[in-house]
């Protein structure tokens, strides 16, 4: 399934020109957002509005909204099947270098599943206190910019994030180049066309009149190594921290 070149560059590789998603294969650790969070209350609302708007159709068809169970904020990106460049790809360290001999940068993509979640679940054991949940931020009461997507920025009280993205790092060998100044976030929608100025201007005021009245604070009480197939779902497959469950 070919990309179209006139789609955003962030929702190309994802979804077709009608919205219907493509097979877009990787892991990454994030949180989901808790099924009794006073923030889904306002996830549901912004979908609704954004799925009632007449722009809709044009910019946000098809399955380019994302369901409720799909709702998190993505912590570290670790493998994408269609993202296999040396500056995304495990390169930090002796434990990279060597899955990386072995399985090839663009080797089997299930392989890279397990060494990451082998490296994921070890750090479970060993994760410092200082990085481990649950997380707080704040709720930013006006939107980044449309592009790609629609979504809430997020801000960490503390440097709990921060050390876990360390942490990860470290385990994984994944350094980004935009590591140090990652922007956390809960994606709602992806368009499939430029937005122009007078549509962001729509769509941004649909969304942050649901903002007013919603929650200023948000807490992840878990954080996890998750698989997708493509954005509507993501599968846990190795537990890092979790309030309830006490890990370490």
């Amino acid at each position: 399934m070919q990309d179209d070149p006139s789609m955003p560059a962030g929702s190309r590789k994802k979804f077709t020109p009608d919205g219907t998603s493509k097979p877009y294969h990787g892991h990454s650790v994030i949180c989901h957002v808790p099924p009794d969070s006073p923030l889904r209350p306002t996830l549901n609302r912004i979908r609704a509005a954004l799925a009632s708007h007449p722009l809709a159709q044009s910019i946000l068809p098809g399955e380019c909204i994302l369901p409720d169970e799909s709702s998190h904020m993505t912590v570290f990106i670790c493998v994408r099947n269609r993202e296999r460049g040396e500056n995304v790809m495990p390169w930090l360290g002796a434990h990279a270098q060597a899955a990386v001999d072995q399985i090839g940068l663009d080797g089997d993509y299930n392989e890279w599943l397990d060494y990451t979640a082998s490296r994921v679940a070890a750090l479970a054991e060993t994760l410092s206190p200082a990085a481990q949940p649950p997380y707080v931020l704040d709720l930013a009461p006006e939107i980044p910019p449309i592009g790609a997507t629609i979504g809430l920025r997020l801000h960490p009280r503390d440097d709990a994030l921060w050390d876990l993205r360390e942490e990860l790092s470290a385990a994984t060998g994944i350094r980004h180049d935009n590591h140090d100044d990652y922007k956390f976030h809960v994606t709602l929608a992806y368009t499939v066309r430029q937005v122009m100025p007078d549509e962001e201007a729509e769509l941004r005021a649909v969304v942050e009149k649901e903002l007013v009245d919603a929650p200023s604070t948000v807490v992840f009480p878990r954080v996890a190594l998750c698989s997708f197939e493509d954005m509507q779902n993501f599968d846990v497959e190795v537990v890092l921290g979790d309030v309830d469950e006490h890990v370490n």
